[in-house]
């Protein structure tokens, strides 16, 4: 499931950060806040590693502490990230099957 999770958050990182107002400068920020995506829901639903500070504070719906936790990164994507915490269901991640695009 933690591959799963890692596959959905990248695809809606591609999908929908430009609507969030994310503009990634490197390939390395849009998969920082995939990853960020990713170790919230591993830490909501209870399997791979729970989140640190800033995953936690999102998962605890703790404004306050996202933002004192954030990096630089999380700061220009937090609301990115909380979207895609929120949209990505349990079930979608047990249900995914990976393209064979993802696969190679």
């Amino acid at each position: 499931m933690m591959d799963s999770a890692m596959e959905l958050a990248r695809g809606y990182v591609e999908k929908n950060a430009i609507r969030f107002g994310f503009f990634p400068r490197t390939e390395t920020e849009a998969e920082h806040v995939a990853r960020m995506i990713a170790s919230a829901l591993q830490t909501k639903y209870g399997f791979g590693y729970p989140g640190g500070s800033f995953v936690t504070s999102v998962v605890n719906n703790d404004l306050h502490g996202a933002i004192a936790n954030a990096d630089s990164v999380n700061q220009r994507a937090i609301s990115l990230i909380v979207a895609g915490f929120y949209n990505i269901g349990l079930q979608e991640i047990e249900d995914f099957v990976p393209s064979t695009e993802t696969m190679k």
